[in-house]
């Protein structure tokens, strides 16, 4: 809930279970919070783009770690949006204002990242969200490319689908 700063459960057919946050930098705290992703294993990961950082909680809300901060070196982060964590616990973030994507393990120790600045293969403009496939591959959502990139889960590019529809 980006506008209350807060994560909300909710069942299956819409009733309110819990909620956990509120706005600030201390952990278990948000500043903008903008992607969501659930492990197998039962973690919820949040990106925040004011605190430039992955926050990781139980599913009861229980904070657990975070990782990252503002800028551009590995395991830095501008403007940390969409969250995917594949089938072994890896997380996938996209880095907006970076223009890539980067890959952490569960506990956050950064393995490598993907993607620089351009509309060429393997390229990414303002990765926004992520998605990882039933066989493995990495979908991107690109903000102004107006495509879809697909990367393997060790960043090698595979195809884009072009997702331009004539609106500016």
């Amino acid at each position: 809930d980006r506008d209350t700063e807060r994560v909300q459960v909710f069942t299956l057919d819409g009733q309110f279970v819990s909620q956990w946050g509120s706005w600030g930098s201390a952990p278990g705290e948000f500043d903008d919070p903008r992607g969501i992703a659930v492990s197998h294993d039962g973690y919820v990961y949040v990106s925040e783009v004011g605190n430039s950082r992955i926050s990781k909680f139980t599913v009861d809300g229980e904070y657990v770690l975070h990782w990252g901060s503002f800028g551009a070196a590995s395991g830095e982060f501008n403007a940390p949006k969409g969250l995917a964590v594949d089938e072994d616990g890896f997380v996938y973030v996209a880095d907006y204002w970076n223009h890539r994507v980067q890959k952490f393990n569960a506990d956050g120790v950064f393995v490598t990242s993907f993607g620089s600045l351009g509309s060429g293969d393997g390229q990414l403009w303002q990765p926004v969200r992520l998605a990882i496939s039933n066989d493995g591959e990495v979908w991107v959502a690109e903000q102004k490319n107006f495509r879809l990139s697909v990367f393997t889960r060790n960043g090698v590019f595979i195809r884009t689908l072009d997702c331009y529809n004539g609106w500016p």
